[in-house]
């Protein structure tokens, strides 16, 4: 999502834009944590790879049932070209792609998230978001 400029452009409000890039900035921030938590625990690596496996495989299935209930329940959806058009918009954009491409990532055995470098990431919109000009600097107390 950070490093997308295609993403970064779906959100057109700019406080909805820097409210979601910095969620993003916190998530990576303690990204490993339930990770090395399941593992201190003893979580077999074996379950986490089938675990990983039925959520990639639901992925698809689930966001369509998302997508149907939104389509239920607005006028503008019982339109068929404009369903058939946005939900072809949506399999087919940055952010579906993207996470299954992550997804797959994470079935590898011996994967830890660290193995993914995002420090950069953070640094990059810490400044973005919080410098002395900062995006939300003016939401701090």
């Amino acid at each position: 999502m950070l490093s997308s400029a295609e993403i970064q452009a779906i959100p057109e409000d700019p406080e909805v834009r820097n409210l979601f890039n910095w969620h993003a900035v916190e998530e990576l921030e303690h990204k490993s944590v339930a990770f090395d938590v399941y593992r201190a625990v003893g979580g077999p690596e074996w379950l986490r790879i089938r675990v990983m496996a039925v959520m990639y495989a639901l992925t698809i299935p689930v966001v369509t049932i998302g997508v149907l209930l939104s389509i239920a329940t607005d006028p503008w959806g019982w339109r068929p070209i404009t369903v058939a058009r946005q939900t072809w918009a949506l399999f087919c954009s940055p952010l579906v792609k993207g996470l299954m491409a992550d997804l797959r990532k994470y079935m590898r055995a011996g994967f830890h998230p660290d193995d993914i470098d995002t420090d950069w990431l953070v640094q990059q919109w810490r400044q973005e978001l919080f410098r002395t000009e900062g995006a939300l600097v003016g939401h701090l107390k």
